[in-house]
């Protein structure tokens, strides 16, 4: 996602790309913030359930971003930072609460190993991008790849033990 922004809003906005750098520092900002929100935010509402919701949230905005030609679809863009704070920690701890406690280890560490899969994520949308001759289509990929994780959310949440949320107070799963 953010390998792409800085392009995607100089072709979007026609902006110099220091001026384009400003949208890739508000989203990072952004992400930055959404960690502390969506930790309260799990004080009140499960982790399964919210993770579901933003990413579905995501793949919309990155819909947003693949279809628009301008200021709509780089807010899109810089937005989805505000949906990603939650998911690798979140994907990670409800992973690993899944497994038998000798498992643990070795599941922890296959997850943090699939970051590296996410590189293969952006060769793909940079070939997307370079087919399609438009960055706006490349947005397509990370909108799918959001789709899995929303559909991880789902099961994780309809295989919940409860449907009640959990108590108020900080959650640091």
């Amino acid at each position: 996602m953010w390998s792409f922004t800085i392009r995607y809003v100089m072709t979007r906005l026609d902006v110099s790309e220091s001026a384009a750098a400003t949208y890739y520092t508000v989203g990072l900002v952004l992400f930055f913030l959404s960690r502390f929100i969506c930790t309260w935010l799990m004080g009140r509402v499960r982790a399964e359930t919210l993770l579901f919701g933003l990413a579905v949230l995501a793949g919309a905005l990155c819909a947003v971003a693949a279809l628009s030609h301008g200021v709509a679809g780089v807010y899109a863009l810089v937005a989805v930072s505000g949906c990603m704070a939650l998911m690798f920690p979140t994907i990670y701890g409800i992973g690993l609460s899944a497994l038998d406690p000798r498992d643990i280890k070795l599941g922890g560490a296959g997850l943090v190993m699939a970051i590296s899969g996410g590189a293969v994520v952006v060769g793909l949308q940079g070939l997307v991008s370079d087919l399609a001759g438009d960055i706006g289509p490349a947005f397509w990929v990370p909108s799918l790849c959001f789709g899995a994780v929303a559909l991880f959310g789902w099961d994780a949440r309809r295989r919940a033990p409860t449907d009640e949320p959990p108590p108020p107070g900080p959650a640091l799963h």
